[in-house]
Parts: C-alpha cells; sequence; structure tokens
C-alpha cells in the first residue's frame, strides 16, 4: 500500500463512518420525535379557557359548561363553618385551690391564737406580733389584736369559714378575660363536671370587695369591728377562682367546623357560568377551575382518550419532523449530511421542549400576590433561547425554521394559547437576527435589551387584542416579558460554551478570542518561525479580503490563516521562509524524505491543533489548506534524479487531504499558494501579478482541488481580483528619497547628479 493510501486510510475513521452514515438518520429523527412526545404528554393538559380570564378585567367570552358537575361552594361553605365555629361557647375551668390554701391559713391562724393566748408569761404585744409572723395569711396590728382579745372567737372563725366556702360556688373572671366572656360559657369544675353558666352569673374581679362585704354582712358577727377584721381576713384569700381554656376551646370550635358538610352546588350542562363583557370576579375563577377539574377528572377516567391525545401529540411531532428533514436536506444539506449536528439540533429542541413544559407546570397559581402575572410568559423563554444556540452554533436560517417548530409545539402545551405563540415567534426571530455579527460576548448585552423591547411590545399588542386593558396584572406581563427577553440570552451564553466543548463547534464567539496574537502557539511561531508567522499574516489578510468579496465567512478564514501552518514549529528550518542562511537542509536529502518532512506539518499541526482544543473548523483549515495537492518540486527532482528507469510513485508525493470541503478552506488553499508564489516573482507588476494570481487559480481548478466546496466561477473571478489587488498594494513602488552624500534628487535610483560643467 502506498504512503498516500495509508494515509487516507487512517483519515477514514469510524467516527467519520458514523459522522455520515445514513442508518443513523432514522433512530435519530425517532429518539428527538419520542422525546418530544414523551415530554408533551407529561403532566396535566392545559384547557385554553384557563388563560383567557383574569381576575377584575371584563371577560372576552362566554363560558358555557358542557358537562354536568358540582362543586363545593367556598363561600357559603366559610360562612356556614365560621357561623358553626362562633357557636361554640368559650371553655373556662374553676379553680378554687386558692380557697382551699385560705381554709387551711384560717385554721392555723385560730389554732395559734389558741396556742398563743394560753402562754401567761408572754405580754399582750408579744403576742400579736407572735401571731402576724406565724401566720400564713396578711394580718394588720389591729386585726390581730382584735382576734386576740375578742370572746367571739369561734363565732368569727365560723363566718369566714363560711363565707370561704360560700365563694366556691360563684365563679370569679379575671379582668383580662372580661371580653372572652360572652352570654353564656362552658364551666368545668375541679372534677370535671361540665355546666353552662350565663353571664349574669359571673362575677368580676373588680366586684370582690361589693361580693364580699354582702357575704360576710350574712354570715359574720353583728358588731361592726367583728364584721371588718372578716371582710379584711377573707379578701386576703379571695380572687379569680376561673380562667380561660383556649387551647379547650380551639379544639371544640375546630371539631364543630370539621364536622359541617355542606352539599355541593350542581351545575347543569348548558348553564353559562361566565358571561362576556362582565367584569371576572374570584368567585367566577375558582367556578371556572371546577369545571377544568370535572372535565380532567373524566379525562382521566376514561383512559382511552389520554391515548387519542397522545397519539394526536405524536401524529403532530411526526409532521413537524418531518418537514424538517425535508428542510434540512433540501436547503441545509451540510448539516443533514453530519449526524452529529443532527443530534445536536435535536437535543436543542428536545432541551427547548423540557424547559417549557418545566415552566408551564410551575404552580404559579400558589404565588397569591400579583408578581405571579410576571411569570406569565417565562415559559416562553426556551424559544429565543434556542433560536440564539441554533443561530450560533449551526445556521441563522435553519433557526428562523425551528423558532416556527418550537413555538408551534410550545403553543399546544399551553393550551393553543395564541398569545403564547407570537410572543415566542417573534421573540424567537428577534433573538436569531440580533445575535447576527456577534463576535464578544459582551455585545450579548445589547442583543438582550432588544429581545427585551420585542417582548415588550408584543406582549402589549396581546393584551391590547385581548382586552387585557391597563393595569396592574398588564404591567406585570409587562415587566415580566421584558426580564424574560433579557434572561435567554444570558441563559444561551451560558451554554454556548457547553455546546460547542461537547459537539466540538467553533462559533464567532470563539473565533474571535482565538485571533488574538497573543496565542501560546502563535507566540512561539513568531520565534521559532517567524518567516511561518509573517506568511500567515500574509495568508489572513489576503484570505479574509477573498471571503468579503464572496460571502464566506471572513472571520473563520482568518483566525484558520494564523494556524494553517502552526506544523511547521516541529522542523521550522525545513521550509524555505525560514531559512536565512541561503543553504537548504533538503539539499543533503532524497526527495522521498524531503516530501515526507512537507507533507508531515500538516498532520503535525492537526495535533498541535486538537492539543491546544482549536476546534473543528481551525483542524479542517490545516486539514485542507494543501487539499491532496502535488509536492511538485521534490516531485520533478526525485523524477530527475531517478531517470527513465526508475518511476516515481505520485501519490508518495501528495498531500492526504482531503479537498477544501467548505468555502472557507478553499480561500485559504487558494491564498496559501498565492502568496507563497508572490514571493518568487522577479517581476512585480500588477501585470505580472494578475498573471500569477490567474495560473495559480487555474492550477487549483485543472488538479480538482475545488471540486468538493461551493466556489462558483464569478466566486473564482471576485477572489482573484481581490488578490490582486492586495498584492499590489504590498508590492507597490516607493519614490527613493535624496540621498545626502549621492546628492540624489529623488527622481528614483537609477537617475544620477549631473557632472560638474556638463547639462543634465
Amino acid at each position: 500500500m502506498s504512503l498516500l493510501g495509508r494515509r487516507r486510510h487512517d483519515a477514514g475513521s469510524i467516527g467519520d463512518l458514523l459522522e455520515k452514515s445514513v442508518f443513523l438518520k432514522l433512530p435519530l429523527g425517532v429518539a428527538c420525535a419520542v422525546a418530544i412526545v414523551a415530554i408533551m404528554c407529561s403532566g396535566k393538559v392545559i384547557y385554553r379557557q384557563e388563560s383567557e380570564f383574569y381576575e377584575g378585567q371584563p371577560a372576552q367570552a362566554d363560558v358555557i359548561v358542557d358537562i354536568d358537575y358540582d362543586y363545593v361552594d367556598s363561600e357559603k361553605t366559610d360562612e356556614i363553618r365560621q357561623r358553626a365555629s362562633g357557636a361554640v361557647l368559650p371553655v373556662f375551668r374553676l379553680d378554687t385551690k386558692h380557697l382551699d390554701d385560705g381554709r387551711k391559713g384560717v385554721e392555723d391562724l385560730f389554732a395559734m391564737i389558741d396556742e398563743v393566748s394560753q402562754d401567761k408569761e408572754l405580754s399582750s404585744g408579744l403576742m400579736v406580733d407572735r401571731i402576724i409572723e406565724g401566720s400564713a395569711i396578711e394580718l394588720s396590728r389591729d386585726d390581730a389584736e382584735t382576734l386576740l382579745k375578742t370572746w367571739k372567737r369561734d363565732r368569727m372563725f365560723k363566718a369566714m369559714t363560711a363565707v370561704i366556702e360560700r365563694l366556691r360556688a360563684i365563679p370569679i373572671i379575671r379582668s383580662g378575660d372580661r371580653a372572652i366572656l360572652g352570654e353564656r360559657i362552658i364551666l368545668i369544675d375541679g372534677e370535671g363536671a361540665e355546666s353552662e353558666v350565663g353571664a349574669s352569673g359571673v362575677a368580676g374581679a373588680g366586684d370582690i370587695d361589693a361580693l364580699l362585704e354582702t357575704l360576710v354582712k350574712e354570715d359574720a358577727p353583728g358588731w361592726a369591728r367583728g364584721r371588718e377584721v372578716c371582710f379584711n381576713v377573707v379578701k386576703s384569700i379571695a380572687g379569680a377562682n376561673m380562667t380561660f381554656d383556649q387551647a379547650e376551646t380551639e379544639v371544640r370550635r375546630s371539631m364543630a367546623r370539621d364536622a359541617v358538610v355542606v352539599p355541593p352546588t350542581l351545575v347543569k350542562k348548558g348553564k353559562k357560568i361566565i358571561e362576556r363583557g362582565n367584569e371576572v370576579t374570584a368567585k367566577d375563577l375558582y367556578v371556572l377551575k371546577a369545571y377544568h377539574d370535572a372535565l380532567r377528572e373524566r379525562f382521566a377516567r376514561k383512559l382511552e382518550k389520554r391515548w387519542f391525545y397522545i397519539a394526536g401529540v405524536s401524529f403532530l411531532v411526526a409532521a413537524l419532523l418531518l418537514a424538517s428533514s425535508i428542510y434540512l436536506k433540501r436547503y441545509q444539506s451540510v448539516i443533514y449530511g453530519l449526524n452529529s449536528r443532527l443530534l445536536l439540533l435535536g437535543v436543542l429542541i428536545a432541551g427547548a421542549v423540557l424547559l417549557a413544559r418545566i415552566l408551564i407546570l410551575i404552580p404559579l397559581w400558589r404565588i397569591t400576590s400579583d408578581w405571579k402575572h410576571m411569570f406569565y410568559y417565562l415559559s416562553t423563554i426556551s424559544i429565543p433561547v434556542a433560536a440564539i444556540l441554533v443561530a450560533m452554533l449551526l445556521d441563522r436560517s435553519l433557526s428562523l425554521f425551528m423558532i416556527t417548530v418550537l413555538a408551534i409545539i410550545v403553543g399546544i402545551m399551553r393550551g393553543f394559547d395564541l398569545s403564547f405563540l407570537l410572543v415566542s415567534v417573534m421573540g424567537g426571530i428577534m433573538a436569531c437576527y440580533s445575535v447576527a455579527g456577534v463576535r464578544r460576548r459582551s455585545q450579548m448585552v445589547k442583543s438582550g435589551l432588544v429581545i427585551g423591547v420585542t417582548y415588550f411590545i408584543i406582549i402589549l399588542a396581546a393584551c391590547m387584542m385581548t382586552g387585557l386593558l391597563p393595569g396592574r396584572q398588564m404591567y406585570y406581563q409587562l415587566g415580566g416579558g421584558v426580564v424574560t427577553g433579557v434572561l435567554s440570552v444570558f441563559i444561551a451564553m451560558t451554554l454556548l460554551p457547553v455546546f460547542e466543548g461537547v459537539f466540538n463547534i467553533t462559533t464567532d464567539v470563539s473565533l474571535v478570542e482565538l485571533s488574538d496574537l497573543n496565542h501560546p502557539l502563535l507566540k512561539r511561531m513568531v520565534f521559532e518561525a517567524p518567516g511561518t508567522y509573517h506568511h500567515s499574516l500574509m495568508v489572513a489578510n489576503l484570505a479574509e479580503s477573498a471571503a468579503e468579496a464572496v460571502g464566506a465567512n471572513a472571520l473563520q478564514v482568518r483566525v484558520a490563516s494564523y494556524f494553517h501552518d502552526i506544523g511547521k514549529l516541529g522542523k521550522p528550518e525545513y521550509f524555505s521562509e525560514n531559512e536565512w542562511t541561503g543553504k537548504s537542509k533538503h539539499d543533503a536529502m532524497n526527495p522521498e524524505m524531503s516530501s515526507l518532512i512537507i507533507i508531515a506539518h500538516v498532520k503535525e499541526g492537526v495535533e498541535l491543533a486538537r492539543k491546544h482544543k482549536l476546534g473543528k473548523l481551525i483542524v479542517a483549515g490545516i486539514r485542507e489548506h494543501h487539499g491532496t495537492s502535488l509536492v511538485y518540486y521534490f516531485y520533478v527532482k526525485a523524477e530527475n534524479e531517478g531517470g527513465s528507469s526508475t518511476p516515481v510513485n505520485e501519490e508518495d508525493f501528495r498531500y492526504a487531504g482531503p479537498k477544501p470541503q467548505s468555502n472557507e478552506t478553499a480561500i485559504l488553499l487558494l491564498a496559501d499558494g498565492v502568496e507563497a508564489a508572490s514571493r518568487s516573482l522577479s517581476d512585480v507588476s500588477p501585470e505580472s501579478i494578475e498573471k500569477m494570481v490567474h495560473d495559480i487559480i487555474n492550477d487549483r481548478l485543472a488538479e480538482h482541488q475545488l471540486d468538493e466546496c461551493d466556489l462558483t466561477l464569478r466566486d473564482l473571478k471576485l477572489i482573484g481580483e481581490r488578490f490582486a489587488f492586495i498584492l499590489n498594494g504590498i508590492f507597490h513602488s516607493r519614490v527613493r528619497y535624496p540621498d545626502k552624500e549621492r546628492g540624489d534628487d529623488g527622481g528614483g535610483a537609477d537617475k544620477k547628479r549631473p557632472e560638474k560643467g556638463k547639462a543634465s
């Protein structure tokens, strides 16, 4: 097998076969269709009516139900439950522990008085002091002295205990609980027995003095001083004896609310639940939601109808993908021929549908404020995101087609909502065009503003057409639309490097970053192969100008030109532009070895490009910038050295290729040949430059190096004119400036100063 055969065999890798395999296209399409159908059919089915009515806005259509359904009237239910809860009496608990303690304190007091009065050694004053100190009841000195000296002590003891016992049966409420007291209450005593007590039978804490005066007057001795002492002692014991049991009250009221069963309200088929022109109320939306819930419930019960829906979605998706396939095959043949690009397109479409589905299923109704309206068009954000990614990764015209497909799918998932379709299509179109010519990530900010303004205008138009008159809801939707448009750009720019890396795609944004002449490979070239570096810059200028003339990607051509000869960094001294001594390394080598070294710079350049992750476009420029052309100098040298007796295998002196597959790499091939040939011109007149350019282009045509690109004869004519124009500018003649020593007058190097005494 020849060297060329081996090289081409290596190039035809399994990856290349899979890349262009026709048999993989159908599985890719089926997988994309299945993914989209699964995403669209997940979750609940959205009905269009759900997005047409807004609280406080006039209804734009009548809603007449087509099934019998019932719903629980929430307002009526809440009202009945509130009444049931309000009918539950507040619960109080009777607590007489302080009275038990007080009675024991009285008993201890009188027992101590009896004991102290028997001690004859104590004076009257000391007896009083001991009584005050030993009593658990607070006593004044006068009251203690009266109790010590009175002969009606037993009568007073009985009166005090009688008053205390009577206090047990009288409910006394705290001042702070007075507001809770209704007409009647539930009173639970210490043994758990319940009784219903009227408010008239409850005394307040502020009424204790008057109550005690009445009780003491009835039970205490007839003399005034005795009643006063009884009053003072019992007052120190008496107090509120009932407390509000809030926990028990709430439990009983909750049970009363839960026990309420309100029969559902029946809505008969044909009833108009919303009338056109009337202001939509919260109750209207509640009844409408119940109607939609009933529809979904019936839909779920009849499983076969769910399959009808899935079948319908499947047919629609199949039709859309079939139309997309026809479009790709007819108008995007390059993308259609590459399975990796089809996979990328499928991932972007399915990803956009998935993002839209997730955003649609977010329960925004749980947001009770007007902020929920700000997220109304949020699910359309996947359209401009996909439009930007398709435009920058694949093709702008393809992006416009895909926008329509995605907008239809999202519109269906959103319940055939026309406003969503309008916003999606217009936002996607503007996103596609706003990123045209974007070469820096900072320029994307401007694109975001353009998309945001587009959202504002289309949403405003949709609101006006649907009767969503100026109000808070419309303002929130407009603001949300602007935020959605701006946010789509930042999402797209975040995802762009991911897709670039995974699918090995180089966008204009990455090309601009690679065009920095401070790239490590270019800086190496300056010091290790300066002739090659200068040659690359010249080729870049020629190729960029030619690409602009024929509408090719000028930025791609320029960047590819910078790197097309980086393979020469391995052995820079073996290439003529880097030979400064006048002696060639190839003089002592046989032609075959020299040819191998020259041809190897392509393979080594590809390896360097992949090592430095320059991207597929740059690698293509390196691989294709010589096509399968012949290393003519060493081929002729081999023929001359071998003579007629030893035939030379031409394939051993050809580059492995492939031939240029795109207009950009074809222009690079021509620019590389023209720039190299221009260095050998002895006559740099416009005529000779034009002839040289014409010959180079014709030679490449004759060698069939341009057979696999789309350049036309008209394109080649324009390219040749640009090459000649640039080279004439480089090799233009200049007027010689006067030389002081020779006395030149600036008329040119061939003019001499006239000798003295002779006419000039």
